[in-house]
């Protein structure tokens, strides 16, 4: 029987482990375009080929009075910063993602009528091609 999902993800940018703060990890989309390399008189169809991948997702990370100063540095807008994220943890065998990111989006602080958390969100793309892809089977060692 196959260990399932701990509920415990691990998130690190720039040496930072912000695990304990985040709430959603959210996208970590990989896309890719789509370039039409049809050629020659004749042709019944159409020959396409990948473009180049990008990835982009968002993070929220909670509020914590006092420690602010430690993880909020770690998400100003620009970067690049290296992330490294495991949706179950650091685990040897669970899946890895690492590269560096670009902070393309930073909100908050955003608060519910309800008075859940108080939460930080920042949305990300790719700064470089990742050094270890979980879309790949990348897992932690």
């Amino acid at each position: 029987m196959p260990g399932f999902n701990g509920n415990n993800g691990y998130l690190v940018i720039e040496g930072t482990d912000l695990s304990g703060f985040i709430t959603e990890v959210t996208g970590l989309e990989a896309e890719v375009g789509v370039e039409d390399v049809t050629a020659g008189f004749g042709a019944d169809g159409v020959s396409q080929r990948p473009k180049l991948e990008k990835r982009k997702g968002k993070i929220i990370i909670a509020y914590f009075e006092g420690r602010i100063p430690t993880y909020i540095p770690k998400l100003k807008v620009g970067g690049p910063y290296n992330m490294v994220y495991g949706p179950e943890g650091a685990v040897s065998g669970k899946p890895k993602h690492q590269q560096d990111i670009l902070v393309s989006k930073l909100g908050g602080m955003k608060q519910t009528v309800d008075k859940s958390l108080i939460v930080f969100e920042a949305d990300w793309e790719q700064a470089d091609q990742p050094t270890a892809d979980m879309h790949a089977g990348a897992v932690f060692a």
